[in-house]
């Protein structure tokens, strides 16, 4: 590989960089003339992400393919593709729960507000039981939209 005595250099900065096939520029060639780059110098995507575009992404399709090799690690996969799914719909049932009382005080209608209050209510104490919300977050919700419902 090597003499006895001589030592191997590591390519300059500069060097590795003129070799990048991104920042392949025109060469210069004797006589002041530049010729065109053999190679496109244009940047090409290193992975296809074309299978996952929309409008035919599928969440639960990609999570298939997990990067995990142990037993236990493929199980946790799956699990956390489970709860995600779980945890958004309560989610965006928690959040409806509550727009419906903020419409109802937008439209001052009061009687409308109590009652979506009433059921948003037991929705903010069992999420917030379960972990989905914290405690004092639920805890400012209602005591928020119950100020606005008193000042109608």
């Amino acid at each position: 590989m090597y003499a006895r005595g001589e030592v191997a250099t590591a390519p300059t900065r500069s060097r590795r960089i003129a070799y990048h096939p991104c920042r392949i520029a025109a060469k210069q060639v004797p006589g002041g003339r530049r010729r065109p780059p053999l190679v496109d110098a244009t940047p090409q995507p290193a992975y296809n992400y074309a299978p996952f575009s929309a409008p035919d992404y599928n969440p639960t399709f990609f999570w298939s393919f997990t990067l995990a090799n142990i037993k236990s690690a493929k199980k946790r996969a799956r699990q956390a593709v489970k709860r995600n799914a779980r945890n958004s719909s309560a989610r965006s049932a928690l959040r409806t729960a509550v727009k419906k009382v903020v419409n109802a005080i937008a439209a001052k209608d009061k009687p409308g507000a109590e009652t979506a209050y009433k059921a948003a209510e037991p929705v903010l104490d069992r999420f917030s039981s379960r972990g989905l919300i914290h405690k004092n977050k639920a805890s400012r919700h209602k005591a928020r939209l119950s100020a606005h419902i008193k000042a109608l």
